[in-house]
């Protein structure tokens, strides 16, 4: 599920959605204990996570992020994936065999 709405998520962004009258929200969680990847309160140094979901949602106004300030623990943030509570997580390609989604 998650290589799918990670595809899906990819193909939206090189699809112009201006049909659509509001953004396309999808929720996110930041991992907590990884300050390197996910800093939300960091002006200057928010992650790297954090950064490129705010450049998805800068550079593409019909997407926007919401939750990279919610933080939870990494099976949290599993759980969350495979109910469908949590749309998208940024992470690392081996990532999603760890996960198992």
């Amino acid at each position: 599920m998650f290589r799918t709405g990670a595809i899906a998520m990819l193909a939206l962004l090189g699809l112009p959605m201006s049909a659509q009258s509001e953004a396309l929200m999808m929720k996110t969680l930041a991992q907590s204990g990884y300050e390197a990847k996910f800093n939300a309160q960091d002006a200057i140094y928010p992650g790297f996570m954090v950064e490129v979901m705010r450049a998805l949602s800068r550079d593409s106004p019909d997407i926007r992020i919401v939750g990279v300030d919610t933080y939870a623990s990494l099976p949290r943030i599993e759980t969350a994936l495979k109910s469908g509570r949590v749309d998208v997580f940024l992470a690392w390609p081996e990532r999603t065999t760890v996960i198992g989604i």
